[in-house]
């Protein structure tokens, strides 16, 4: 059996999920509790809570760890979130949700060069990349073939822009 490395607290229910992001940087968890938390891997420090409406039962990363999707559900006519999965006919208001996790200019970069196979097109987009850039990139990665970056990756990188955009 390994040895315990870190204990991650601050639900206040029972957790549901555990996801590594693509990097392995880090971790989105859910739970009970209505949260989904997204977690630096190596200091162990929570990054940041998103509050749900009620329970969220799982998340799952993009494959570039761009963005973010979970679930959660608001309920009716069930006595707990618990009974939901075997009592149909009580989702009321369920929700899937894409989120950009907390990011960095060096997280943009690095999804760029995961998912961008041509370092001609990779040296046009990201050379000397700063925050007063962030919108002629976008502009440049929407004006991309397919055939230079797919879906994914583009929509990876255009959210992960406009989050850094709107950071104070």
């Amino acid at each position: 059996m390994g040895q315990l490395d870190k204990t991650l607290k601050g639900y206040t229910n029972v957790i549901l999920s555990v996801a590594w992001s693509p990097d392995g940087t880090k971790l989105a968890s859910t739970g009970h509790d209505h949260t989904l938390r997204i977690w630096d891997a190596t200091a162990g420090q929570s990054l940041t809570v998103v509050q749900a409406s009620d329970s969220v039962f799982k998340a799952a990363w993009g494959p570039f760890g761009g963005r973010l999707a979970y679930g959660d559900v608001t309920t009716q006519n069930a006595t707990s979130t618990a009974n939901v999965a075997a009592t149909p006919g009580t989702f009321t208001n369920a929700g899937f949700h894409f989120i950009v996790p907390p990011t960095t200019l060096s997280d943009l970069q690095a999804i760029a060069h995961k998912c961008i196979a041509r370092s001609d097109v990779l040296d046009t987009l990201t050379p000397n990349l700063n925050a007063n850039q962030l919108g002629p990139f976008v502009d440049k990665v929407k004006g991309l073939s397919n055939q230079h970056v797919g879906p994914g990756c583009a929509t990876d990188l255009i959210a992960v822009a406009n989050a850094l955009q709107k950071k104070p």
